[in-house]
């Protein structure tokens, strides 16, 4: 009899872990409407200025890069540009009508008409590292609404350049350093940049490095006047609640011999936070304190994310563009 108990006792505590188990594993479920970008090569950026207007830029490195444009909300899409041996990796719109693209060698195109037409932007002699090596790609904006704005880029996790604007991209000033910068924020007075062991801060000119270094950060978000939170492609994710004076783990980074997984941009709306993974996504509602895996596969590389209206729009490798209501 008293093996039997045992036996009944051993039995409902595996019950019990593999209840509690699959608790834990279960994702949230999102909204998320598809979109086909066709013919389209590997897309790194999508950037909706309205709920009917978008952009989505991409290509293959040093070959070629593409813009495309949408004027239904994503149901279909046209090639507004071809630029040849660019890749675009990053689009970004400062109101309706003038926007930027970056993409290989300091690569800079503008548009005032909407994304009708695009230039390539004449850089001024003192706007270039003088050395060519020192020009890589570009591969993040960011602005606020008084004329401030940014671009990062980096090549092959070294290379790194910071430019900066005051006059909406009319003129730029420049810092280079020895890392690869990949992600920026401005939403207030303050810029933020991060990198391969680097994330800068700038209340104006230049910029100081903050004391979290160790790890390759591919995301970052300023989410109030004290609050920044950070990702990273090592599935790292922390956050400070004081300007970057002192950080918080949230996820901690995966060691070597852990499951793979890289983080590979993040966005805010709010309180409700995305995150990007290679295949798949986590959602926040309380300001990044606390993560959810979502119930969403892809086949493809997740490449970019970046919202409009509460809504979040991602990339993918394949020329997919995903719109999510969080």
């Amino acid at each position: 009899m008293q093996k039997v108990n045992y036996y009944i006792l051993a039995v409902t505590f595996l019950l019990i872990l593999i209840f509690n188990s699959c608790k834990k594993s279960a994702k949230e479920k999102l909204s998320i409407e598809t979109f086909q970008i066709e013919d389209a090569s590997y897309i790194r950026s999508v950037f909706f200025i309205n709920d009917s207007i978008g952009f989505a830029c991409g290509g293959k490195r040093d070959f070629e890069g593409c813009i495309y444009k949408t004027t239904d909300g994503g149901s279909s899409w046209s090639k507004s540009i071809v630029a040849k041996p660019r890749c675009m990796y990053d689009i970004f719109f400062i109101n309706d009508s003038v926007g930027f693209a970056g993409g290989d060698f300091l690569y800079l195109l503008t548009t005032s008409d909407s994304g009708d037409n695009w230039t390539h932007f004449p850089y001024k002699f003192n706007e270039l590292p003088f050395h060519e090596q020192n020009r890589p790609a570009i591969k993040k904006f960011a602005f606020n609404s008084n004329g401030r704005g940014c671009f990062v880029g980096g090549e092959d996790y070294n290379k790194g350049v910071i430019y900066q604007t005051i006059d909406n991209g009319i003129s730029w000033s420049f810092d280079t350093l020895h890392q690869e910068i990949g992600s920026a924020c401005l939403k207030g007075d303050n810029a933020f940049v991060a990198g391969f062991g680097y994330i800068g801060k700038s209340l104006s000119g230049s910029f100081e490095q903050l004391s979290l270094t160790d790890d390759v950060f591919t995301g970052i978000q300023e989410l109030d006047d004290q609050s920044i939170i950070v990702v990273s492609n090592t599935g790292g994710v922390s956050k400070s609640n004081n300007q970057g004076k002192n950080w918080t783990t949230i996820l901690k980074k995966k060691g070597a011999f852990s499951k793979r997984i890289s983080y590979n941009g993040i966005s805010f709306s709010g309180n409700r936070g995305i995150i990007i993974a290679d295949y798949t996504m986590l959602i926040s509602v309380d300001y990044g304190d606390t993560w959810k895996e979502v119930d969403y596969d892809s086949e493809y590389q997740l490449t970019s994310i970046n919202n409009f209206n509460n809504l979040f729009y991602v990339s993918t490798e394949n020329g997919t563009v995903l719109k999510i209501s969080l």
